[in-house]
């Protein structure tokens, strides 16, 4: 019988932003990956304001908009809708603000 997948959904900065949280999601991801698990990995990069469309790898499926609120909403229905077992939340200040992670979850 094959086990049931695991899907982990990683709400991060991501690369190739430079960013100590981007380089550790990325690591993390790659040490499960290496591990030969059964676990799909998907990510939401966070766009600080005013930042360049980027490249982002192929396991990233959506993105949040670090300063609009109405993408907040739109990504927690992305979050409820994705199916996802495990949300692995990063957090630091200058990558949400203080205020923001608190509406983030009273959406």
């Amino acid at each position: 019988m094959k086990q049931k997948e695991l899907k982990v959904l990683y709400l991060s900065s991501a690369e190739p932003r430079p960013c100590g949280i981007a380089t550790f999601v990325n690591w993390l991801s790659e040490a499960i990956r290496n591990l030969d698990l059964n676990v799909d990995q998907k990510i939401i990069a966070i766009n600080e304001p005013r930042s360049q469309k980027r490249d982002y790898p192929s396991w990233t499926r959506y993105e949040l908009d670090q300063e609009e609120l109405k993408s907040y909403e739109k990504t927690i229905n992305y979050i409820n809708n994705s199916g996802a077992d495990v949300l692995c939340l990063q957090h630091e200040f200058g990558l949400w603000g203080g205020l923001t992670v608190f509406l983030f979850f009273c959406c």
